[in-house]
């Protein structure tokens, strides 16, 4: 019934949003699904948010295509590189593979 569609910050989705997600995509062989999100700013689990949600969707639907975005254009160079020690050794992360 839908041709496309996009979930942006993907990080929040939470196991209802992930299921209704999982719902509209039933019986689709290869369904046309775009996610945006950053498993580093998974900060709502407090709401219920996945933070291995993007981990799920690879075993609701397969391995997909996966594209890491490196430049920032918010912040500065130092504040990045802080951040990117602290969260480097996340388990589970997707990180810059």
């Amino acid at each position: 019934q839908y041709t496309y569609i996009l979930v942006d910050e993907f990080q929040d989705t939470n196991a209802k949003q992930l299921s209704l997600l999982e719902y509209l995509l039933n019986g689709i062989q290869r369904p046309n699904l775009f996610i945006v999100g950053d498993d580093d700013q998974c900060i709502y689990r407090f709401q219920g948010a996945l933070e291995t949600g993007i981990h799920q969707l690879e075993q609701l639907f397969g391995t997909f295509s996966k594209y890491v975005l490196f430049d920032n254009y918010r912040s500065f160079r130092p504040l990045l590189n802080a951040a990117h020690h602290l969260i480097k050794n996340t388990p589970n992360r997707l990180g810059e593979d």
